[in-house]
């Protein structure tokens, strides 16, 4: 039986994406109308499966494929947390299902594995009646999906949390190391569950991958022989591993403590704002770009790069909220201007760090975009992946969020181009998480 479900938006990078990697630097995102949602039904054991991954299972306590890695951890802190706060027994079978990438699969650029984190902590508080606001959200999923990928700025885990734009400062993440270290409870041996024995590890077993004599694996890693596989997972040791460690973490002092240099604010977005966005359908890899920016090549240079970038997310703040109901009323040469900065920025980047950011796809649709009134730049860590496109319509109202002839031209020009216009507007803003009490015994959905 269903017992909850919750959902969490995708989201975009409109600026200061690789300045906010370094802690308290500025940027600006927004969280999208596409989402992932996670379903939490009545299980004898707490469980994760996912639509995208159909061979993979874990069972909390037992063997993690890579697949499900963001999810596992995911599950474990919120349960963590819930246990705390919450006096509800909870167990359940977590399943998650994804609408962030195309039709084909292939990944958007818009944060899929921060949207799951938070999916999946939303629906786990939910299922034990825990009400939680959206920055408990995000330090929970934040933490996890730190743990599992070891680096990034967690803009996309904060955006997915608090819907609608929201402007964000990064955490010092060695502080969020030190104090995941300082407050987890030692280990005490290794779990006692046997992953032999668990339906995922008999799945990998049992199904033969064809003619080269390989068994299929829910992780790439152990693809190969059945006996190697069930070695792998045999050989496993969850108490040890950072599920274990997230299962031991302190996490009510994790969100009571005031993390150093984090800001999270929700911006109003004006209401004559029209945001475009492009995908080059080439995908990108945010962990090692964002790796390859990180090396330290004049210092001098980079520092002037994170003040320039920080005066143009402010000046960008500014330009595209207003307070709820009012229009921008800047000229829409400055918009541009400052974008226009915010790309170059993003360059010298490129070329101080050997880092591909704008590909020929995305500096074609770029110019496309420039070519048809708007101003345009990539979104995220680049090297494939979407560019956005602004524009304010002066003859905009408040009330009136039509396309305009700009927008349908533009998208057409983009098509032309190989370019694919993405249908995406602003997630609405969350106030709280999902509680159980918000669905009826047949799993109304709880909308945020």
């Amino acid at each position: 039986m269903l017992i909850c479900e919750a959902q969490a938006p995708g989201k975009l990078y409109l600026a200061g994406e690789y300045a906010v990697v370094n802690p308290g630097n500025p940027s600006l995102l927004m969280a999208v109308n596409r989402y992932v949602e996670a379903r939490v039904s009545s299980s004898e054991r707490w469980l994760v499966t996912s639509d995208q991954f159909s061979g993979s299972q874990v069972v909390v306590g037992g063997y993690v494929p890579d697949n499900l890695s963001f999810a596992s951890a995911a599950l474990e802190i919120a349960r963590n947390y819930a246990s705390k706060v919450s006096e509800r027994e909870v167990c359940g079978h977590v399943h998650i299902d994804s609408h962030l990438q195309s039709d084909d699969g292939t990944k958007l650029g818009l944060g899929s594995s921060a949207a799951v984190c938070v999916a999946v902590v939303r629906a786990v508080l939910a299922a034990y009646g825990v009400q939680a606001s959206p920055v408990t959200v995000f330090k929970l999923a934040a933490t996890a999906h730190f743990l599992v990928q070891g680096n990034g700025s967690l803009g996309d885990v904060a955006a997915s949390s608090m819907g609608g734009l929201v402007y964000y400062r990064s955490p010092d993440r060695e502080w969020l190391r030190s104090f995941v270290d300082a407050h987890t409870a030692p280990a005490q041996g290794r779990a006692s569950i046997n992953t032999r024995t668990t339906p995922a590890v008999q799945h990998a077993l049992d199904v033969d991958a064809g003619a080269s004599g390989l068994h299929r694996s829910s992780d790439s890693k152990l693809a190969g022989s059945p006996d190697q596989f069930a070695s792998a997972t045999a050989d496993f040791d969850y108490e040890n591993s950072l599920y274990g460690t997230l299962s031991r973490l302190d996490t009510v002092a994790l969100v009571e403590q005031a993390w150093p240099d984090l800001v999270i604010e929700q911006v109003s977005e004006a209401a004559n704002l029209e945001i475009e966005v492009g995908w080059t359908g080439k995908p990108a890899s945010t962990k090692a770009l964002v790796k390859k920016a990180a090396k330290p090549v004049e210092p001098a240079k980079y520092q002037a790069f994170l003040h320039a970038s920080a005066r143009s997310v402010d000046a960008l703040r500014a330009l595209v909220s207003a307070p709820t109901g009012a229009a921008v009323r800047a000229p829409a040469g400055e918009l541009a201007s400052v974008v226009a900065e915010l790309r170059a920025q993003l360059n010298e980047l490129s070329a101080l760090r050997d880092v591909p950011v704008e590909t020929d796809e995305l500096r074609r649709g770029i110019e496309i975009a420039l070519a048809h009134g708007f101003a345009a730049k990539s979104s995220g860590a680049g090297g494939g992946d979407c560019l956005i496109a602004l524009r304010v319509n002066p003859a905009a109202l408040a009330t009136d969020h039509n396309v305009t002839a700009y927008s349908h031209s533009l998208r057409e020009a983009w098509l032309e181009a190989g370019i694919t216009p993405l249908a995406l507007s602003l997630s609405p803003a969350h106030t709280t998480a999902a509680s159980s009490s918000d669905f009826s015994a047949e799993g109304e959905v709880y909308d945020a």
